[in-house]
Order: structure tokens, then sequence, then C-alpha cells
């Protein structure tokens, strides 16, 4: 799905999520992360928390972009609550939560 320049790409934006050190830890589902419709790599996360991380969403959306101005890759931030097994991951956009669909 990925090719090698998007792969390190994407090393780079696992690296800075894990750089921030986020409280909870945020746990990649690396075996879930898929290209959006759009072209960007969309890059789910479990939170074990009661809510998202709104704070998580914009600092990763900022370094995002940076990224995305050195790579040319666009990454995405999902997040789902780990206590919402069945439930959809969501994404922060427009100044609220989105279902990812």
């Amino acid at each position: 799905m990925l090719d090698e320049h998007e792969r390190r790409a994407l090393g780079a934006f696992l690296h800075v999520l894990e750089e921030e050190r986020f409280e909870p830890r945020p746990e990649v589902q690396e075996a879930h992360i898929l290209r959006g419709p759009e072209g960007q790599i969309i890059v789910p996360v479990v939170l074990d928390a009661d809510e998202l991380s709104m704070s998580m969403a914009l600092l990763m959306a900022h370094k995002a972009e940076h990224l995305y101005r050195q790579t040319g890759c666009r990454f995405v931030l999902a997040q789902r609550l780990k206590k919402g097994e069945g439930e959809q991951y969501s994404i922060w956009a427009d100044g609220g939560w989105k279902p990812l669909h």
C-alpha cells in the first residue's frame, strides 16, 4: 500500500508521535493504517482514556503539516478509545470530532 518513500515518512511521523510523550500513550494500530480518499495517510491510534485527545489531534496536525512540507506525504491522526472497542475512529476536523468512514 505505501511505497518506500511513504514508509520512511510514516516512520518520521511515528517518531514525532513517540517523542511527544502523550499521556495516556497512544497505541498505534499499524495494521490499520490506510490511505484516505484524498491520498492522505490515516494513522489510527487507540487511547486508554475517557475521551479523545483534542490537544494530541491539534499538535499532531501541526507536526504533520511540517512533515508534509518536507516529504510531500500528508498524515492524519485518527483516534478511538480503548473502552469503545467496536466504535469507529474519529478525526479532529473543522472544530469537532468527525467519524472516519
